[in-house]
């Protein structure tokens, strides 16, 4: 098979959970654990870190890939799913996997993919962890997949274990309550490890307290670790409680949600750049060069007349943070392109809108897509102005006949309408 034979064998043959929904899902180890058989077990010989969570992995991930990269670690990062090109999801400093070790590394164990039949999630972060031992990383950063005890990427043993926050996500598969989501997402702790857990939840801390004590790791609370002494425009400052010093960034993603995470970003890179023996006299500096990661979607800033603002927020909780920031801005009029797909608990995403929005409702191009004229009506019955379009591209063209100068643009809901207004837009400007 070619590069885009090989690429086609991925997304039909293997059962894909962005596409297909909880059908798609392998929950535990057993697959990947043969898959890694296969390829000698390349999990063995790279330091890793992991990332879980509800919100935030991602941008976490990145962030520390980012003050790796500056401090000259050669790192490895896994992050799904994908916006545009698959490639994204394998990346080490930066540059998306080849297509030619793509090809190379399906076609090597064909056979043996085929009867282990893993799920899609499973052969990619297989590759990825082939492809960084292949490349002799000094680092792995792993992001979770879904939830995290029954999660493929928990076969590593990390250094660290950083968990961002805990929400409402996923509850068909990790349970109704926040203690029984946070059970699952503690999964990921280890022996022996350093846990660090980026955002305190009182109602929920024991749960990692009580595992961490269980498997002898150290527990650290990020919030009580990095005291953010200022935040202005760009500009972040922070001190350590390790070190007492003071320490400046600037951030180039500006909403609050975003640097809520920042504490947990800071305290797992300083261990890991302890267990380095990294000196440096601005070691977080590296921060500011995320986007060279590959970052993108994260309150990302398309436009300032009209301003767009994309974001693939998901649930509740990314909704309530993303409104608290366009309630900071002063528009004439706020259009809020969303759509998404059809696991998520719109009733309730709904009832936080603001009634003053103008919502463009649309549904991505993917079979699990939440069909517009369903969105729609949970719209009326909570009497929220909106329009309704079969795509987003539909969606995409309304609004760029209508938009003023001085009006604000905001796009998510989903990965996948965000990815599709990215290409709409690219192809237009």
């Amino acid at each position: 098979m070619d590069y885009n034979e090989t690429i086609k064998f991925l997304y039909d043959q293997l059962p894909v959970y962005q596409n297909s929904g909880n059908k798609a899902l392998n929950l535990g180890l057993d697959k990947i654990q043969k898959l890694l058989i296969e390829f000698n077990n390349p999990e063995k010989f790279l330091k890793i870190i992991h990332i879980g969570g509800t919100n935030g992995k991602g941008s976490s991930a990145h962030s520390i890939a980012a003050i790796c990269q500056y401090n000259n670690l050669k790192t490895g990062l896994y992050t799904s799913p994908h916006l545009f090109d698959f490639r994204e999801r394998i990346r080490v400093n930066g540059k998306k996997v080849e297509k030619s070790f793509i090809k190379e590394f399906i076609n090597k164990k064909l056979k043996k993919i085929k009867k282990i039949s893993p799920s899609f999630f499973e052969i990619t972060f297989a590759m990825s962890l082939y492809y960084f031992k292949k490349n002799k990383v000094d680092l792995a950063i792993i992001e979770v997949g879904l939830g995290g005890r029954l999660d493929s990427t928990n076969v590593v043993n990390p250094l660290i274990s950083l968990i961002t926050n805990i929400g409402f996500d996923h509850k068909e598969i990790l349970g109704s309550s926040l203690n029984k989501i946070a059970n699952e997402k503690a999964g990921i702790i280890k022996e022996n490890s350093i846990v660090i857990i980026g955002k305190r939840q009182k109602e929920i801390e024991n749960v990692f307290i009580n595992k961490s004590k269980k498997l002898n790791s150290k527990i650290y609370f990020a919030d009580k670790e990095v005291q953010i002494v200022n935040k202005k425009n760009k500009e972040i400052n922070f001190s350590l409680t390790f070190n007492k010093k003071l320490y400046s960034i600037n951030s180039t993603i500006l909403s609050n949600y975003y640097l809520e995470n920042i504490p947990g970003v800071i305290l797992t890179s300083y261990f890991i750049l302890k267990s380095f023996k990294i000196k440096n006299k601005e070691p977080f500096k590296g921060i500011e060069y995320i986007k060279e990661t590959g970052l993108r979607g994260r309150w990302e800033i398309l436009s300032e007349k009209p301003k767009v603002i994309c974001d693939i927020c998901h649930n509740i909780d990314a909704f309530n943070e993303i409104i608290a920031e366009l309630n900071k801005m002063n528009f004439k009029k706020v259009y809020f392109i969303v759509g998404g797909v059809n696991s998520k608990d719109w009733e309730n995403i709904i009832k936080i809108l603001p009634k003053n929005y103008y919502y463009l409702l649309c549904q991505p191009n993917i079979e699990r897509k939440m069909n517009v004229s369903l969105l729609s009506k949970i719209f009326r019955y909570h009497n929220l102005n909106h329009k309704n379009f079969k795509s987003t591209s539909l969606a995409f063209n309304y609004i760029n006949s209508i938009a003023k100068k001085n009006d604000l643009i905001f796009v998510g809901g989903s990965l996948f309408v965000v990815s599709e207004f990215f290409q709409e837009w690219e192809r237009k400007n």
